[in-house]
């Protein structure tokens, strides 16, 4: 009758002899390989003595065709006859060491790291990236029924219509009214109708720097800065037909010769009834826009953004604004949730995570979409060795990395590979120093 001791160990003997089964398949395999070793030796050892006699007979045929090179073909057969008795003698050798160093390569290229291709799925409160494109991009396809835009930074707006103005009468005559202002919003007069202003377009120039994109659930406000190293971005805007409210802030109107000293100039704001409805602006300087649109639908959201976007230098993380600038700075990943995959290894994202990147990094914004109540969820892909993610961005506590073999086989061939050229290496080793050993006692 079985006690109970016995079946305390039984997990226990039943990996031992599960251990011991395998470390039987493994040797009997080695002694098969080294077994087709000695059978290749011996066709090798064929081949060079049949490769010899045909060398016998060239060079006999040589001699009697050139007897002036006498002396250099015996030299050369010599050499070769030499070579050829080394080959022989210790083929087998020969061959475990070639097989020795294929195996050690082969182990190396399993476990040094090369640059694959990796893909996410993120939802972030905010990101940042530079478009690496040639030619202009559409980044903002339409945004419709805005109820304000507004922006922060150094513009000149060009408007067309009829203006009035309670504060500044002088424009009220005006057909075109050009602006120079650090500030400036439009919105609908008459706030409680439907507005019809539109955002149409905004289209990035090779080397254009988006950053803080994000989205306010509370104001219905997308969020997000825009520059350009060299050419001008461009913005375009349905103003619509009804009137507008437009709002300036530290503005100058080069067309009426103000003084600089006119309290006018600080604020002002004026209606518009456009007469040009299409509406430009370029953008070269750092500008900041707030596009507050009306409480929209949850599938309005989908074709905000253009897809399939070159960038460069994405960051998901933001600097903390509570921290004082004569400290280090602080910063904080924006990211949600999501997923990274690389190399048939997949990693979840936790809030709060810091993603690091070995460059090239993310090279692809394959889709970009704002995602009700979470925020901005971005699918991507790029070039790198590894993937790391953690609290700490300088303490990551997980990692993805991909081999040189990762490129051509799975990983469940890779890993039963190397377990197999790991056995081998070691059996084939050990028969080499045997060898040596048997031979430093021969006489």
């Amino acid at each position: 009758m079985l006690t109970e001791p016995y079946w305390a160990i039984k997990p226990f003997l039943f990996f031992v002899r599960k251990m011991i089964f395998l470390q039987t398949i493994v040797q009997k395999l080695a002694q098969l390989f080294l077994w087709m070793i000695k059978s290749i030796g011996q066709v090798i050892r064929k081949i060079i003595i049949t490769g010899c006699s045909l060398l016998g007979q060239l060079i006999a045929f040589l001699k009697w065709i050139f007897p002036q090179l006498k002396l250099g073909v015996e030299w050369a057969s010599k050499c070769f006859y030499s070579c050829a008795k080394y080959l022989l003698e210790h083929r087998l050798v020969i061959i475990v060491c070639l097989l020795l160093l294929g195996f050690g390569t082969l182990t190396l290229a399993a476990i040094l790291p090369n640059l694959h291709n990796f893909e996410g799925n993120l939802i972030v409160e905010e990101l940042s990236f530079t478009y690496e494109g040639t030619q202009p991009k559409e980044f903002i396809n339409r945004i419709s029924k805005i109820s304000s835009i507004e922006s922060e930074g150094k513009q000149t707006l060009t408007f067309t219509g009829k203006f009035q103005s309670e504060t500044m009468p002088e424009i009220n005559q005006l057909q075109e009214l050009k602006i120079v202002s650090n500030q400036w919003a439009i919105a609908p007069a008459n706030p409680k109708i439907n507005s019809d202003i539109d955002l149409t377009e905004l289209s990035l120039q090779p080397q254009a720097q988006v950053s803080s994109l994000s989205y306010d659930f509370i104001r219905h406000q997308l969020i997000f800065s825009v520059q350009s190293e060299s050419k001008p971005n461009l913005l375009k805007i349905y103003l619509g037909s009804q009137p507008l409210k437009i709002t300036l802030a530290e503005y100058q109107l080069p067309d009426l010769n103000l003084p600089n000293d006119d309290s006018r100039l600080k604020n002002l704001e004026f209606v518009l009834t456009p007469r040009n409805k299409q509406f430009k602006l370029d953008i070269i300087q750092p500008t900041k826009f707030y596009i507050t649109s009306q409480n929209l639908p949850r599938n309005s959201f989908k074709n905000w953004f253009g897809n399939r976007i070159e960038v460069q230098d994405i960051k998901l993380s933001r600097s903390d604004p509570n921290i004082s600038k004569f400290t280090e700075n602080l910063q904080i990943s924006t990211i949600v949730e999501g997923k990274i995959r690389m190399a048939e290894q997949e990693k979840e994202m936790k809030p709060n995570q810091f993603l690091i990147i070995e460059k090239p990094g993310i090279k692809l914004l394959r889709h970009t979409e704002v995602i009700p109540e979470k925020g901005i969820e971005i699918r991507f892909s790029g070039i790198t060795k590894s993937l790391e993610i953690g609290l700490d961005h300088s303490f990551p506590v997980t990692q993805i990395k991909a081999s040189w073999l990762d490129s051509l086989l799975p990983r469940d061939a890779i890993i039963a590979l190397i377990s197999f050229s790991a056995a081998t290496f070691s059996y084939l080793l050990n028969w080499l120093i045997e060898h040596a050993a048997r031979s430093s006692h021969k006489p």
